[in-house]
């Protein structure tokens, strides 16, 4: 399972143990709840036809975890073998229909959201789904109206007098600004987000950051503040031809379930 460098930073500092080349083989219960998981090592095995290593058990090398909540994260999609024989509305890719706008379906009274709805994304699109769905079955229940509100973007106005002082004069070195965490005794026992979102001075601080370039001048500022040190005026266009062993077409999506049959 990827994940970002900084996510696993994070976790470890939390004291989240990571085992790697390890896979689960069965759960034991005791009563009805969880008490251990069996895991067993695993190997590289020799390159397929691609180039990959696939993982390989090691003979003898089970053991045990003892636990008390198991999470399954991968290979889950929803079941809705049951909504094909039915009146509800589903699309194409296996999804349930809805009005974007306040997702209602076509059955009156009925709404949905998450991945029922969308397809794999995020949990913090879920529970914006949730929110969305949650105001317009309120307005549903109450009998008011549920077509969906005209959403406006806020809008930021700025006067011509700080554009052209932006404008003038080379743009003065300014340290990014850092997002404050909450400390690593309360990650463990919230479930709050933990990285604290900008104040209103803070995000207008780190917004004046922006050089305001338009369209590029080859003015060389953008070498400086790029903290990566990523841009490279050296560099010229060039086409490639590049052998490799898979493609991810990022155009669409189907859900898939990845265990073995």
């Amino acid at each position: 399972m990827p994940a970002i460098e900084s996510e696993i930073a994070a976790a470890e500092e939390e004291g989240v143990k990571i085992n790697y080349l390890v896979a689960p083989v069965r759960i034991i219960g005791e009563g009805g709840k969880a008490k251990a998981i069996e895991c067993i090592k695993m190997e590289l095995g020799e390159p397929d036809e691609s180039g990959r290593r696939k993982p390989v058990p090691v003979t003898g090398s089970e053991f045990t975890i003892d636990i008390d909540t198991v999470i399954t994260a991968i290979g889950q999609a929803p079941d809705l073998e049951t909504l094909h024989s039915g009146e509800l509305g589903v699309t194409k890719l296996d999804t349930i229909d809805v009005n974007s706008g306040n997702l209602s379906t076509n059955l009156p009274g009925v709404f949905a959201g998450g991945d029922a709805v969308s397809g794999p994304a995020s949990a913090i699109e879920a529970i914006a789904a949730g929110n969305k769905a949650a105001k317009y079955i309120g307005r549903y229940l109450n009998g008011d109206n549920i077509e969906p509100d005209a959403e406006e973007p806020e809008r930021y106005v700025v006067s011509l007098e700080d554009i052209k002082a932006r404008m003038k004069g080379e743009i003065p070195p300014q340290e990014r600004v850092r997002r404050e965490s909450i400390p690593i005794e309360k990650r463990r026992t919230t479930f709050e987000e933990v990285e604290r979102v900008y104040t209103k001075e803070e995000a207008l601080m780190e917004a004046e950051r922006c050089l305001n370039c338009g369209p590029c001048s080859m003015c060389g500022q953008c070498i400086p503040v790029c903290e990566p040190d990523a841009i490279d005026y050296d560099m010229k266009d060039q086409t490639v031809n590049l052998e490799v062993s898979s493609i991810i077409v990022a155009t669409g999506y189907d859900v898939w379930d990845p265990t073995p049959a």
